[in-house]
């Protein structure tokens, strides 16, 4: 009994390992650096509107963007008795060490505030999405079309493909009144229980060539955005609506996957 008492006692005695912090370590190993110099501001041109001043003939106003991380912005303008009830755009000059808020310029009006067109507008501008119209040189990529926008495949390129025109009922999966129809599926049976599920996606890359600088328009704009009421697309609608959407009764371009899945087990008795 001695031996364990003495045993416990040393072990009571026995000081505490530390548990070593695994998010102290992985600070320790990531790379740190320190600010040595600002090359240039990453300011940019904010939307919002005029912060109604207590005396009409005001010329220093405050600019209330409406992204509510960028403080009020102060500005001179003569238009500001008609400004109140504009979304504009302002961009920030300076912030003095001595002053409560930046100092900015008045660029640009967008519109009403409350006008679908003008905070549409808005939205898009605070998310950095294009809207500016396609560049010349990236038109010049598109193929011509006849006067009424008629287009075939190239017999070269039909030549090197799977034809899928003649013994497919393919169909879309987009809504009625769809545009842009760039998916498709079809479904045949191959015998012995087996079924044949098709995938088509309309073929953009036989009109964009890597690095053109159609491909690079796209590359920047990175996506079409869609809103209630509208869209801006990420290539020409003549691609979007037309040559790139898998349209019924009109020849298109697709890369395809023919899966097939083998043999169903029968239904229950008691299914519908």
């Amino acid at each position: 009994m001695a031996e364990l008492e003495d045993e416990g006692e040393a072990e009571a005695e026995a000081p505490e390992r530390a548990v070593p912090d695994a998010r102290g370590q992985a600070r320790a190993r990531r790379p740190c650096g320190q600010v040595v110099g600002i090359l240039r501001r990453a300011w940019r041109s904010y939307c919002g509107s005029i912060e109604v001043p207590q005396n009409p003939r005001e010329e220093s106003v405050l600019f209330v963007p409406v992204n509510k991380s960028i403080p009020k912005v102060r500005i001179r303008t003569k238009q500001a008795g008609e400004l109140t009830t504009k979304r504009i755009m302002v961009a920030i000059d300076a912030w003095p060490a001595t002053s409560k808020f930046p100092v900015g310029h008045y660029v640009r009006t967008i519109g009403e505030i409350g006008d679908i067109e003008c905070e549409s507008e808005v939205i898009l501008i605070e998310h950095d999405v294009c809207i500016r119209e396609f560049s010349l040189a990236s038109m010049r990529c598109l193929p011509k079309v006849g006067p009424n926008g008629e287009w075939d495949p190239p017999a070269d390129e039909v030549a090197k493909r799977v034809d899928l025109r003649t013994g497919y009922r393919v169909c879309s999966i987009d809504p009625p009144g769809c545009k842009d129809i760039d998916d498709a599926l079809h479904v045949r049976p191959l015998g012995g229980g087996r079924v044949e599920v098709g995938v088509h996606i309309a073929d953009v890359t036989h009109f964009v060539a890597p690095n053109d600088p159609l491909d690079e328009e796209a590359r920047f704009r990175g996506t079409s955005v869609y809103l209630v009421q509208k869209r801006i697309d990420m290539l020409p609608k003549l691609l979007t609506t037309d040559l790139c959407s898998l349209r019924g009764n009109v020849e298109r371009l697709a890369f395809s996957v023919l899966p097939y899945r083998p043999a169903l087990p029968p239904f229950p008795a008691h299914a519908v």
